[in-house]
């Protein structure tokens, strides 16, 4: 049975990308990333049309081959800044960044529920921004504040991948999702 809905965010992970010689790339294993609150990406760019024989459209390109937005988490954990961000751990265990860091591309795993079943999904090829540095005093109740990064999922250079997704079901590569990055078949 095919979702009509969909709602609730859960199961969201990391897989920092390794390159390797010749430009082959790698996926470690995926590390979750606990209290994700919303997900909200959208293409970037817009199709492009060829006019010709006074049609406007004689040919159109495909579009935004990029999807980008934000991740909000309740709070951006401490290994996906290290591991991605850049940022740096000294002996006291304390967590800095400096003016220049170097960020990792990663896949990014997530899921979807829906009323029917849930759905499995995967971008490929992403990098974030660094979450911005905001709270806010504390009055008659307490609001939790929320920290949000921004990421741009790109096609991935080697295989040309940029999203997939699978919906509930028996099968080990359903199963299996969050074990290591799903690659389709004949890829």
């Amino acid at each position: 049975m095919a979702n009509k809905v969909k709602f609730g965010l859960s199961n969201c992970y990391y897989a920092k990308i390794t390159e390797g010689t010749g430009g082959a790339r790698t996926f470690g294993t995926p590390v979750a990333m606990k209290g994700a609150v919303s997900l909200d990406f959208a293409p970037d760019g817009d199709a492009t049309n060829f006019a010709a024989d006074n049609i406007y459209n004689y040919y159109t390109t495909g579009g935004a081959s990029n999807l980008s937005g934000d991740l909000e988490m309740a709070l951006i954990d401490d290994n996906f800044k290290k591991d991605i961000l850049g940022y740096q751990e000294d002996t006291n265990g304390a967590l800095y960044i400096t003016g220049s860091p170097t960020t990792a591309s990663f896949a990014l795993l997530f899921q979807f529920e829906g009323d029917a079943n849930a759905v499995r999904h995967v971008l490929y090829n992403c990098t974030a921004s660094a979450p911005s540095l905001n709270s806010e005093t504390t009055a008659e109740t307490k609001e939790p504040v929320t920290d949000t990064i921004t990421i741009t999922a790109s096609p991935a250079p080697d295989t040309n991948l940029l999203h997939a997704y699978l919906a509930e079901s028996a099968d080990t590569a359903y199963t299996g999702w969050f074990s290591q990055v799903y690659t389709p078949a004949g890829l």
